[in-house]
């Protein structure tokens, strides 16, 4: 499956006050899912854009696919603690949580560590009181081994072994 960088959206929900730019310095990543497995993925970069909804996120990623809504130097509204979201960046990942989900989702990590190091992986969860990021907490650390292959030069297989 081939991968697909997109950049052709930007969220107005980002920054304190909203619209300042330049105020996220990146201490973490957090990793989120979105709503539920039937949500789309361009369901949930359409809400993450809309204005009303007031909430953001770096990322929107899935297998084969991800899309950047919000500059990584940006605040975004994802975490639901200020602090948090002028120090991280936000990753919304299908709550699937399939292995080629997986490998998108490390893939977008590496590229991260290359420009500002190997940024810790944290839950959602970890921050406030939520199930979020569902079926992923329990594979950060698969994560996280995942996103060093990556970040060395190697490559992830596109199913399981």
């Amino acid at each position: 499956m081939a991968y697909k960088y997109i950049t052709e959206y930007d969220s107005p929900n980002f920054g304190y006050p909203i619209g300042t730019h330049g105020q996220n310095k990146p201490k973490q990543i957090v990793i989120h899912h979105w709503g539920s497995d039937d949500s789309t993925f361009s369901g949930v970069v359409n809400w993450l854009c809309n204005p009303k909804s007031e909430v953001s996120a770096h990322f929107v990623v899935e297998a084969g696919r991800s899309a950047c809504l919000v500059n990584w130097n940006d605040a975004g509204w994802h975490a639901g603690n200020k602090d948090v979201n002028m120090s991280s960046i936000g990753i919304e990942c299908h709550p699937r949580c399939s292995y080629a989900d997986m490998v998108e989702v490390a893939k977008v990590i590496a590229m991260l560590w290359k420009e500002y190091g190997k940024l810790p992986l944290i839950g959602h969860k970890q921050v406030v009181a939520t199930a979020c990021p569902g079926r992923w907490y329990d594979k950060l650390g698969k994560l996280k081994e995942m996103a060093e292959v990556v970040f060395n030069g190697g490559e992830l297989s596109e199913t399981e072994c």
